[in-house]
C-alpha cells in the first residue's frame, strides 16, 4: 500500500513523468532529486506485483543500475555494496576565463553524473530513457500508466 494517492507502480511511474517535465522546465537540483528517487522507487512499488525474476532482471539493466545510484547517492550521500561512488557537476556555460553568457556553450546548465570507470549521464537525456524503459517495462506487465 502506498502513501497518499501513490499507490501503486503506475502511480509513481505518472508522478516520475512529471518530475522528468518538470525538470525539462527547469534543470534544478531539486528536480533532478526528485525525478531519480521516484524513478527508482517505481521498482519497489513493483514488488508483489511483477514476478520477482521479472522485477530482478529489470534491477539488473545498466540504465536501472545507474538511475539507482544516482537515487541512493542522492539520499543517502554515499552509495555501498560494491557499488562505484559517483559525482556530480553541472556544465556552466562558460568558456575558459569568458564571462558567463558572453559564450553560448551549455548555456542550458545541464547537469551530469560521472563514475569513476568514466561513465557518464545527463540528467534529462537520461532521466528520459530511464522513464521509456520503465514505461515500457508497466506496459508489458499489462499495468496501466
Amino acid at each position: 500500500m502506498g502513501f497518499f494517492e501513490l499507490s501503486d507502480a503506475a502511480a509513481m511511474l505518472r508522478k516520475a513523468r512529471r518530475e522528468l517535465d518538470r525538470l525539462a522546465r527547469e534543470p534544478s537540483i531539486d528536480h533532478v532529486f526528485n525525478f531519480f528517487v521516484t524513478a527508482h522507487s517505481v521498482t519497489d512499488y513493483l514488488k508483489g506485483t511483477v514476478a520477482e525474476a521479472d522485477r530482478s532482471a529489470l534491477l539488473a539493466e545498466p540504465d536501472i543500475q545507474l538511475c539507482r545510484d544516482v537515487s541512493n547517492k542522492a539520499k543517502h550521500m554515499r552509495l555501498d555494496r560494491g557499488r562505484p561512488d559517483p559525482a556530480t557537476h553541472r556544465a556552466s556555460g562558460a568558456l575558459g576565463s569568458a564571462p558567463f553568457n558572453t559564450v553560448a556553450l551549455n548555456a542550458s546548465g545541464e547537469r551530469w553524473v560521472r563514475w569513476p570507470d568514466g561513465t557518464e549521464v545527463e540528467m534529462q537525456s537520461f532521466g528520459t530513457r530511464v522513464l521509456a524503459r520503465l514505461e515500457q517495462f508497466l506496459t508489458a506487465h499489462g499495468i496501466a500508466s
